[in-house]
């Protein structure tokens, strides 16, 4: 039932003249058992009879009567201790199909295996079978009687017989891996099998009854599926045993095999290698060599069954406990590459639980009725899986293999990845072509191109790839089997160009504008699309900056309220979105608080609402657009500055004289302001002096208000008109005076 199976033992002729002596022994003792048989007197009876008889071999009542054991005698007396024991062992290496007893020839005897009673001789650690148990028969098992109701496969339930066209379905694409050595816990004391159907093998463990759910073993790495590494648990549930049972661990693949077993129960479980958690998987498992009458009960865990034609001429179907219950009818020993007597089946699940049949009918093939055997779960494809296969992920800095990421600029780049995976093929299954196809929108540049496999080897050179943005990779090895049992990621890095107008992918709904993608495999005619990635590039936010400036001396200026209105459609809003206020250097700034959105469009409008004190209000307002996509600072610096005229007044004296009333010309006045700075009054330099004309008046032009004179003017004479005379009398003191 195993490619694993036991290997040949050695041939007769190699065997130390020892163990021919006794291979002779066990003829004669056979030959008296029959005889006594047909006498009706069995040895069992006897020994119930007298308990002290012991029976004695030939060898031991006269040792003259050993013989030669290469004499023609000796081999013919082989020949027929091994017809009647029956005996079959199979191997992987050295495969041999059951022949007619009678047509194979002295040599052909020679070099077959002896009894499976042999290892017992041979290993002290296996208990020896008894007569009794021998001569058991295992009619009483499940597994022999359903058989007579049995029916051909193609008349099973759950069961396709399957042709050229035929695929296992889409998403069972974990498969068992070849992986390192097993870990298990049989501990040290196991053992390498010496003889019969296991000769050779190391890690073997003698069983008794109160093993059952005890060993385990782990295949780390045994299953690749989705992305994930997949640890395999495989549990020896339970079993029933003849005396000197052993069995062991397959060491490279979920499996078993046994001797003295007539039937064990496994329980394949599947974890997440790099967190130890329990995982769904969906895949297939072949088993192979199911033949010498061994069987399958798939209790748990499995689905529908794929066999091939040929398979229906030795394979059946049965119900045992309402589960399907396949195996041999044939008796044949044949190679483990026989698709005759081979069955791929589904499994799903966290786990997967399955009986192994090695109990034996009596029969007339030449086979053995002691159940040894072995099962091992394989990925080998009679049939191919449903194909092509396409996955699409997409990765940025801070979110890895997702189906929508979010830009945090539209300056970052992102990943896309593109997974196909290529089930295990073997000459028969290959496919005639494969490509992965992506039209990346136009809005994007590549950047760089890699493919590798699941373990992170580049993979590039089974490929020839079209690097645009239409682009394309075909398999360029298809019949190359190595292209095939692996995950192959196309990882292409990809910018947002610089000219790319994204508002044209302004999705309303999101407030943001998304690319879409979707990724197509094609092979043998199969399309297939992976799922649609989204990438959202968030509308980014701007500012907006006035400066307030005296429209005489430019100065900047603190003081002023200015107002920003948001567009709704159809007009600005009623309601200012927020106010700018500022006391200090006369910069009056936003955060990075304007957002585009599909209401406004991008548009503002900034007004002057307060002018600063000592100022006209000017009815400055601008009307401004932000980008969704690209940050500004809406600037109004500089000569584009919301420029205010301040408040001014004129001064209007008239000279006359004291006595006459007469108006007098020539009289000349100083103009001051007040300097904050110096706290004193200086020269007002627009119009430092005023001198009466000859109606006696003098008007002096705009006195402005100015942040630093506070509005503050001082007039005082300098000089009398001709002819006259007297103090200046500062008005400010003769207010006091008065």
């Amino acid at each position: 039932m195993s490619s694993e199976k036991a290997t040949e033992a050695k041939s007769a002729q190699s065997e130390m003249p020892q163990r021919q002596t006794e291979q002779q022994m066990q003829t004669e003792k056979q030959k008296q058992t029959e005889q006594k048989r047909e006498e009706g007197l069995e040895s069992e009876s006897a020994s119930k009879k007298n308990p002290e008889i012991k029976q004695e071999s030939e060898e031991q009542k006269n040792p003259e009567t050993k013989k030669d054991p290469g004499s023609q005698e000796n081999l013919e007396s082989q020949r027929k201790q091994e017809s009647k024991e029956n005996t079959v062992q199979g191997s992987s290496d050295q495969t041999e199909k059951v022949m007619d007893s009678m047509k194979i020839s002295q040599t052909e005897r020679q070099n077959r295996k002896v009894s499976g009673e042999e290892e017992t001789e041979k290993n002290p650690k296996v208990k020896k079978q008894s007569a009794k148990n021998e001569a058991r028969a295992a009619s009483d098992s499940i597994y022999l009687t359903v058989r007579s109701s049995a029916v051909t496969l193609d008349k099973a339930s759950g069961v396709k017989v399957g042709n050229v066209k035929t695929q296992l379905p889409d998403g069972y694409e974990g498969y068992i891996r070849r992986t390192a050595k097993c870990e298990t816990n049989l501990g040290s004391d196991v053992f390498t099998a010496e003889g019969g159907p296991l000769d050779g093998r190391e890690d073997c463990k003698t069983l008794t009854a109160k093993d059952k759910n005890k060993y385990y073993a782990w295949y780390r790495k045994g299953m690749y599926y989705q992305g994930k590494w997949v640890d395999i648990k495989v549990t020896l549930v339970d079993f029933e045993l003849r005396d000197g049972a052993f069995f062991r661990f397959v060491t490279d693949r979920p499996g078993i095999e046994t001797c003295k077993v007539e039937w064990a129960e496994t329980k394949m479980e599947f974890f997440r290698s790099d967190n130890g958690n329990a995982i769904d998987v969906k895949g297939y498992i072949t088993f192979q060599d199911i033949d010498l009458y061994q069987g399958i009960l798939m209790k748990n865990g499995f689905g529908n069954v794929y066999v091939k034609r040929a398979a229906l001429e030795n394979l059946k179907a049965a119900t045992v406990k309402g589960k399907n219950y396949y195996f041999d009818t044939s008796g044949l020993n044949q190679s483990g590459s026989d698709t005759g007597f081979m069955l791929s089946v589904l499994i799903s699940g966290k786990a997967a639980t399955a009986v192994f049949t090695f109990v034996r009918p009596e029969n007339n093939l030449g086979t053995s009725t002691t159940p040894s055997g072995g099962l091992v779960a394989k990925a080998y494809k009679m049939f191919p899986n449903a194909h092509p296969h396409i996955e699409k992920y997409v990765s940025d800095s801070d979110e890895k293999m997702t189906s929508e990421n979010r830009l945090s600029t539209r300056e970052e780049t992102y990943t896309y990845t593109l997974r196909t995976m290529v089930p295990i093929e073997n000459e028969e299954t290959c496919y005639h072509d494969l490509s992965i196809s992506d039209q990346l929108d136009d809005f994007l540049e590549i950047k760089n191109v890699t493919v590798t496999n699941e373990n992170g080897a580049n993979a590039e050179k089974f490929w020839t790839i079209q690097k645009t943005n239409a682009f394309v990779a075909r398999c360029s090895d298809i019949k190359n089997t190595s292209f095939y049992g692996h995950t192959y990621d196309f990882q292409i890095t990809v910018g947002v160009k610089k000219d790319a107008g994204l508002e044209k992918r302004w999705d309303p709904a999101k407030k943001m504008a998304r690319i879409k993608n979707q990724a197509s495999a094609s092979s043998d005619g199969n399309t297939v699309r992976s799922q649609t990635v989204v990438t959202n590039i968030a509308p980014v936010k701007s500012s907006v900056s006035v400066e307030k400036r005296d429209g005489k001396t430019k100065e900047k200026l603190p003081g002023a309220v200015f107002a920003v209105y948001e567009w709704n459609g159809s007009r600005y809003a009623a309601t200012p979105l927020f106010q700018l206020k500022n006391e200090a250097d006369g910069v009056y700034e936003s955060a990075e608080i304007l957002s585009y959105t599909d209401e406004n469009k991008g548009k503002f409008k900034i007004i002057e609402e307060q002018s600063p004190e000592g100022y006209t209000k000017s009815g400055w307002e601008k009307e401004f657009v932000i980008s969704p996509f690209e940050s500004k600072k809406i600037t109004y610096h500089g000569d584009n500055a919301c420029f205010n005229e301040p408040l001014w007044i004129t001064v209007q004296i008239q000279k006359k004289d004291l006595e006459t009333g007469k108006a007098l010309s020539d009289a000349r006045f100083a103009v001051y302001e007040w300097n904050q700075e110096q706290q004193n009054y200086v020269p007002y330099a627009a119009w430092p002096e005023l001198v009466t004309a000859i109606n006696g008046e003098a008007v002096s032009g705009k006195l402005y208000y100015q942040k630093k004179n506070e509005g503050k003017f001082r007039l005082q004479e300098t000089q009398p008109p001709k002819n006259y005379f007297g103090d200046y009398v500062d008005g400010e003191k003769e207010k006091k005076k008065g």
